[in-house]
């Protein structure tokens, strides 16, 4: 599996779910983490306050990002450096943001 397509997704992903060795690594990399996570925060509630702050940090930049980025474009600008924007994505997210409020899944 070493080219993803994004047509062949459902095949793609069946297959590595059959893909013993690699649900074993994927197995012990979270195992690694968690273990690191649990080394740095051992008390529970200290990690939850932070992940909460982290997600309130998260939700605060989402809500800004259009006119973040039209920022960065200005600046980007007035340097010398030309931006380069998708045609129709990019845009239309803008203004969808813009226009009513998004919210982003928990595991993003």
């Amino acid at each position: 599996m070493s080219h993803t397509v994004p047509e062949h997704f459902h095949e793609q992903a069946k297959d590595a779910l059959a893909d013993k060795q690699l649900r074993q690594n994927f197995r012990g990399a979270m195992d690694y983490l968690r273990d690191k996570r649990r080394a740095a925060f051992p008390d529970p509630s200290e990690e939850k306050a932070i992940r909460d702050k982290a997600e309130a940090i998260r939700q605060r930049c989402l809500s800004k990002l259009p006119d973040l980025l039209e920022q960065l474009e200005t600046n980007c600008t007035q340097n010398g450096i030309q931006v380069h924007w998708p045609k129709t994505q990019t845009r239309q997210m803008l203004s969808l943001r813009k226009s009513q409020p998004v919210t982003m899944p928990k595991s993003w």
